[in-house]
């Protein structure tokens, strides 16, 4: 009779595993297809508005630089700005209308923080006005154009490409076209690397998520969300595939949508956090993961 009873027993045991494992089975196979499934439409949804938005900064700068150029070859006012021997009511109106030009066409894209002019010939700075900037910051601004347009080596990588420079503590990418003569005159752009993402400022993003502008090792050239923190750093190795991917940083895993720029230097990303990102679905995962044990 006891024999009965286990062979009963067993056969119960058994019957139940042929039901049970199949089942579990099913269920971790849907549970990590939904989550591989999730992370795949976010990545694609994310990507196409990152090189959507990517593209759009890119051409504004072709626009911008087109526009430099433009003055530096046919606008009256530069060409006469760059003359020795000018009066000093000559002088102002030709830097005036250089300036009411930049102005108006900073005000018309809003991309610009920033017009610069510099003569030679009379060694004068000109900025176009910038609301919410402190004297102190004007002053550190003018300091660094200065500097650069009284020294080769500094001015020389500035004037073939948009390029990555750090002023007073912030990160701008700045543009600068000369005439090219013996004593050149030489006009500017500097735009904020920060106001470069304010297109997707308004994007949904999940708790701890953010838009980053980084460069292409990695560090980040606008303010990070306060979850991130300022040593926060996305792996170099992985920004050049323009694509997703996943990375651990102080114990929290992240999942990343990024978009490299070749010609600026630069990499649009969409950082969020893993756990807001799968939130329902980790729930669902933890539950199938302890069903084993309750049975």
């Amino acid at each position: 009779m006891k024999n009965r009873k286990n062979s009963l027993g067993v056969r119960l045991i058994q019957l139940f595993a042929a039901i049970t494992v199949p089942l579990l089975s099913v269920l971790f196979a849907g549970g990590y297809y939904a989550k591989a499934n999730v992370l795949d439409q976010v990545s694609r949804s994310y990507q196409n508005l990152v090189n959507s938005n990517l593209k759009m900064m890119e051409s504004s700068l072709e626009d911008i630089t087109i526009n430099l150029v433009d003055i530096v070859d046919h606008d009256v006012n530069f060409l006469q700005f760059n003359r020795p021997g000018l009066t000093d009511s000559e002088y102002y109106f030709a830097r005036m209308g250089i300036m009411q030009r930049n102005q108006a066409y900073q005000a018309y894209y809003h991309s610009v923080d920033m017009f610069y002019l510099h003569s030679s010939v009379n060694d004068t700075l000109t900025l176009s006005n910038v609301l919410g900037t402190t004297e102190d910051y004007m002053d550190e601004v003018r300091t660094w154009i200065t500097n650069r347009v009284h020294n080769e080596d500094y001015l020389e990588p500035l004037q073939y490409k948009w390029t990555i420079v750090k002023i007073a503590g912030d990160y701008y990418l700045n543009r600068t076209v000369s005439n090219n003569l013996g004593d050149p005159s030489y006009i500017g752009a500097l735009i904020r690397i920060d106001s470069m993402r304010s297109p997707l400022g308004n994007l949904n993003l999940q708790s701890g998520g953010d838009v980053l502008i980084v460069d292409n090792e990695g560090n980040i050239l606008t303010s990070p969300s306060e979850t991130m923190g300022y040593d926060f750093k996305l792996p170099r190795e992985k920004l050049n595939r323009n694509s997703s991917f996943s990375f651990s940083h102080d114990g929290v895993k992240l999942f990343v949508v990024s978009s490299q720029s070749a010609a600026l230097g630069i990499n649009l990303s969409v950082v969020i956090p893993d756990s807001e990102l799968l939130q329902g679905l980790n729930i669902f995962q933890m539950i199938i993961n302890v069903l084993p044990f309750l049975f």
